[in-house]
């Protein structure tokens, strides 16, 4: 883990002129990833691994079914649960409550805006 700045890129964003404005709406969920790296240092530095040299302790706070699912729209998604990260350092906990005052919180600008093609 690492303090986030503003030279702390997820990814470099590369300008192609052969593809023009037509893809650049394509590309635009991708290019707000650069100012969401807490979501993936989050992911590759929790503790999954057997040896626990991750930054964090994950636990689930309430009984997790992989098969019960909720409907949205004429599809299906996992449903909701809770979990709980456990810092194994004071350095990790100020790093976490950094980031998470500067991330994105809305899932929509995270991961891109649902769409249901029902109209």
């Amino acid at each position: 883990m690492h303090d986030y700045g503003a030279d702390l890129k997820l990814h470099h964003r590369i300008l192609v002129p052969s593809l023009g404005p037509v893809a650049a709406p394509r590309y635009q969920t991708l290019m707000e990833l650069e100012s969401n790296q807490l979501l993936f240092d989050l992911m590759s530095a929790i503790d999954s691994t057997a040896d626990g040299d991750g930054v964090a302790d994950i636990s689930a706070v309430d009984a997790v079914d992989p098969y019960d699912m909720v409907v949205v729209g004429f599809m299906t998604e996992p449903k909701r649960f809770r979990f709980r990260l456990k810092p194994r350092g004071p350095w990790v906990e100020k790093v976490f409550t950094k980031a998470w005052a500067g991330a994105h919180r809305d899932l929509g600008k995270v991961l891109g805006i649902t769409k249901d093609v029902e109209i």
